[in-house]
């Protein structure tokens, strides 16, 4: 009698160990899941958000320094505009805490002063200069952003 009731208590212990282990794990899993889904989101929106201000760059490179039939300083500062709200949308979407991130945004703060300034062509080239500089920067943290979501953290 007592061998039975020992072996009912070992075995209902050992399915409520056995759930509660099942319950732990799935849960890491579904936070895993979620934490890759918003992550590979983050990264698919910062990549939106870098391709079109790199696109506004171009265009204010092609207006600023083309003297295009038609062009109006009102053009130029629409595009400014744009600009500066891609750049905000990058700053707001980035972790400082993070070197790559840092970096990325330290590069908008330096585009952003000579913009404040902008005169000449040399500064114009300074800037895709910069901007090339995002590029690479991007890149870095596009890959360790995958490679954290495809990891599940």
């Amino acid at each position: 009698m007592m061998q039975t009731s020992l072996a009912i208590l070992l075995t209902l212990l050992g399915v409520f160990i056995g759930a509660f282990i099942s319950t732990f794990v799935a849960g890491l899993q579904f936070r895993a899941d979620i934490i890759s889904k918003y992550r590979q989101e983050w990264i698919r929106e910062l990549r939106d958000i870098i391709a079109d201000y790199q696109s506004i760059v171009g265009r204010l490179e092609l207006l600023k320094f083309s003297r295009a039939e038609g062009e109006t300083q009102k053009d130029v500062h629409d595009i400014i505009e744009r600009l500066v709200l891609s750049m905000n949308k990058i700053a707001l979407m980035l972790d400082l805490t993070d070197s790559q991130q840092n970096k990325l945004h330290s590069l908008m703060i330096q585009i952003r002063q000579i913009f404040e300034e902008i005169q000449n062509r040399d500064q114009m080239d300074a800037i895709i200069s910069l901007t090339n500089q995002i590029n690479d920067v991007s890149r870095t943290i596009f890959m360790a952003e995958f490679n954290k979501a495809v990891k599940g953290k």
